[in-house]
């Protein structure tokens, strides 16, 4: 498990610099395409429940650098402490590590699905010594304003 976790986070890594790397270098502003690729990070950018619970992946952002800004519900707030993404063999791959009371460095390693529009791959549970197969499905987008009490 700690070897394909540092591996993923190496290849991710490796493959993925950030513009402020390279000072010479001006970011490319962000433009959403017509009709975006399944390879696309931006196909992750939205709401995913588990299938089996209440648990939630809310991605808002999907970085070139292979950053991800996300959050975890269960069904309260879980603090992510990182966030990726890679593209391997042209598929989208995410990890998305927990760093939170009963969730000491657990993590997901997830492939996005194109056909399905879903998420689906591993939760390690650190905390139980276990891996659990897990699916997710995206959310329909919410309307601003709807649900806010």
């Amino acid at each position: 498990m700690k070897r394909a976790r540092a591996v993923f986070l190496a290849a991710g890594l490796a493959a993925c610099r950030s513009p402020e790397a390279d000072p010479g270098k001006a970011p490319s502003p962000a433009v959403a395409p017509a009709s975006p690729k399944a390879s696309e990070p931006s196909r992750l950018v939205g709401r995913w429940a588990r299938t089996d619970g209440e648990y939630r992946l809310e991605i808002d952002a999907a970085d070139p650098a292979g950053r991800l800004s996300a959050r975890y519900l269960n069904p309260r707030p879980i603090n992510v402490a990182r966030a990726e993404w890679k593209l391997d063999e042209g598929r989208l791959q995410l990890l998305v590590e927990l760093s939170d009371r009963l969730y000491p460095g657990s993590f997901y390693e997830l492939t996005y699905d194109p056909r399905s529009d879903g998420l689906s791959g591993v939760y390690h549970h650190l905390g139980l010594h276990q891996d659990f197969d897990v699916a997710f499905y995206r959310l329909a987008h919410r309307m601003e304003g709807e649900g806010e009490e």
